[in-house]
């Protein structure tokens, strides 16, 4: 054990995630060949990516800050490996990657043991933005302004936000032209196959739309959204300031789609002169049935689905960067940043139950010199020539 960051670092764990990590990274079906004719394989692929994302560095400067004793390539190296994948089959990729790391059988476990009756799943949209004078257009879209861009790569999310082990479940690339409920089924039907068995799903605002809702029921799914405040959500509102609607009743949108809108005081401004800023509106399938306990439990489930944002900021923290144009490239850098997450969650859970927790940043650099702390002879004589 060494002290890295002020925090203990235990070998064992380091060993057991730079394990997982090059195990689920077998699914790109990179060839690599032998020691005996090549420089590089996968182990070094591993720590490129480990160092990548403890220093969110590109790859271009990962090999000049890699710790002592770890064989690192150029970036060249990691660019002309992922350029031979196709997007479609990147795709597939990483959610299979993103698969391998969710412990199924965790899950499977706390249904049997009584937990989590109600799986709860949310789904988010995140944004990487982009800087490129003339980007490619097809892989990426256009946003509202901020950071200093009107465009941005982006990617629709799931992850478990109820029970000890909260895992990302899979990642489906924005691209143009295709609607948020196309995103939204497919990405229910990734759950369903991680075996997350959710039977609520919470979506924030921009997933406000008929088209949406319809989806997720047509897959025998409830949800919780809430509602955007357009004109007939203000009307609905001003009914129940006037006690000309009650708290929970069923609204129509124009296509005939129906569902429960839940109207809820908000706490810190009651007294707001804005009469539409005094409450919380939602939109929900479930079933309401007894009226104070929905009025108390929309709110406290909506509130899991910070766990998303809280995960999205973690990831962050370890998502290598890139220069890449490759849309390839750049979908697999965010994937890394879900699977090391997903790594660590199966890990820390079970550690910390026994002796200690870590964070995020530091299991990454647990990861990133356990593979070294175990090779103490790595690495091996290098090649006069040759660059794998």
């Amino acid at each position: 054990m060494w002290k890295k960051d002020g925090q203990d670092i235990p070998i064992k764990q380091g060993t057991l995630g730079f394990k997982t990590f090059q195990s689920v990274l077998e699914h790109l079906d990179i060839q690599f060949g032998t020691r005996s004719i090549t420089r590089y394989g996968l182990p070094d692929m591993v720590n490129m990516l480990q160092v990548m994302a403890v220093n969110k560095v590109c790859a271009n400067s990962a090999h000049q800050i890699a710790p002592p004793g770890t064989t690192i390539p150029h970036g060249d190296w990691l660019t002309q490996k992922i350029n031979l994948i196709e997007y479609d089959s990147m795709v597939d990729k990483v959610n299979k990657m993103i698969g391998d790391t969710i412990d199924t059988h965790a899950l499977k476990l706390a249904r049997r043991n009584g937990d989590c009756q109600t799986r709860i799943v949310a789904i988010d949209k995140h944004k990487i933005a982009h800087y490129d004078k003339n980007p490619d257009m097809k892989y990426l879209i256009n946003s509202k302004y901020e950071a200093g861009t009107g465009v941005f790569e982006s990617y629709i999310t799931a992850k478990i936000v109820s029970g000890a082990k909260e895992f990302h479940l899979s990642m489906i690339p924005v691209t143009r032209g295709t609607f948020n409920p196309e995103f939204v089924r497919e990405t229910i039907k990734a759950c369903n196959k991680s075996g997350a068995d959710a039977s609520l799903y919470l979506l924030d605002r921009e997933f406000y739309a008929s088209d949406v809702m319809s989806t997720i029921q047509d897959m025998n799914k409830h949800f919780i959204i809430p509602a955007k405040k357009d004109a007939g959500i203000k009307g609905a509102i001003s009914e129940h300031a006037q006690g000309k609607r009650a708290a929970i009743s069923q609204y129509t949108f124009g296509d005939g789609n129906t569902f429960n809108l839940i109207i809820i005081p908000a706490p810190r401004k009651t007294d707001a002169d804005n009469i539409f800023e005094r409450y919380h509106v939602f939109a929900t399938s479930l079933p309401c049935i007894d009226a104070d306990e929905v009025m108390r439990y929309v709110p406290n489930m909506y509130k899991k689905r910070w766990g998303i944002e809280t995960g999205y900021r973690q990831n962050e923290s370890i998502r290598p960067h890139t220069t890449s144009k490759n849309p390839v490239m750049r979908m697999l850098l965010f994937a890394v940043s879900l699977i090391i997450a997903n790594i660590w969650t199966g890990i820390r859970v079970e550690v910390a139950h026994k002796t200690y927790d870590i964070t995020l940043v530091a299991f990454v650099t647990q990861m990133m010199y356990a593979y070294v702390e175990s090779h103490s002879s790595w690495p091996p004589p290098r090649r006069s020539s040759g660059s794998g």
